[in-house]
């Protein structure tokens, strides 16, 4: 949701918002306030858990397929791109993105609508905005609840040779954890398994069954 100055709605210090939200939620009379679960999907599956590192009264966070770079379809090591996209000038960097843009749908919905939702005038500005949405400042250490990591194993958004962000949040994860991996065989291949959808969303359940 964007509001109509055009300003970033939701920041990398977003975990500022849950605790309002849980405020509210659980002044409820149907809520037990000691199971209060957090899920967050694609772009939500690294904000989900950043709130949690930051929200002790979570009692349990789902990470599905999160998401926080972009640089999978570009010719660089995903730490080059980022660097390379916060420069003021990069003209061959540039070029990259729009080559890369009119190969993947993908990344030409991703820009188009991350530059409208984060306000940015450029593919690489926006790249460059967009790298700040992650856990890599020590945010999945602190987290303390259980936390259920979701992947899909043959996810768009990641290239072969790198790890993927879903992995990574794995092995940074202090807390009790579970991956759960979605294969081809199942359907549930792609980004936020939209061939399997209902298998996805039981096996999340069953773990919250499970855990809280």
């Amino acid at each position: 949701m964007r509001p109509s100055t055009g300003t970033l709605t939701f920041r990398p210090d977003w975990e500022n918002v849950v605790g309002p939200f849980l405020d509210f939620l659980t002044r409820h009379p149907g809520v037990d306030p000691t199971r209060v679960a957090l899920l967050g999907v694609s772009l939500g599956g690294c904000l989900a858990p950043r709130a949690a590192a930051y929200e002790p009264r979570l009692a349990a966070v789902v990470a599905l397929d999160g998401v926080s770079a972009l640089t999978a379809h570009l010719p660089l090591p995903h730490d080059d791109a980022v660097r390379r996209a916060a420069a003021g000038h990069d003209e061959e960097l540039d070029r990259m993105i729009a080559d890369a843009r009119e190969q993947s749908p993908t990344l030409r919905w991703a820009c188009d609508h991350g530059r409208y939702v984060t306000g940015t005038s450029t593919d690489r500005e926006f790249l460059a905005e967009y790298a700040r949405y992650n856990l890599h400042d020590g945010s999945a250490e602190k987290i303390t609840c259980p936390v259920l990591v979701c992947e899909a194993t043959a996810d768009l958004f990641y290239s072969v040779t790198e790890e993927s962000d879903p992995r990574r949040l794995y092995r940074h994860v202090r807390a009790p954890k579970k991956l759960l991996s979605f294969t081809e065989e199942e359907g549930g291949d792609a980004h936020c398994h939209p061939g399997a959808v209902r298998l996805a969303v039981a096996r999340v359940f069953d773990w919250l069954d499970d855990t809280i």
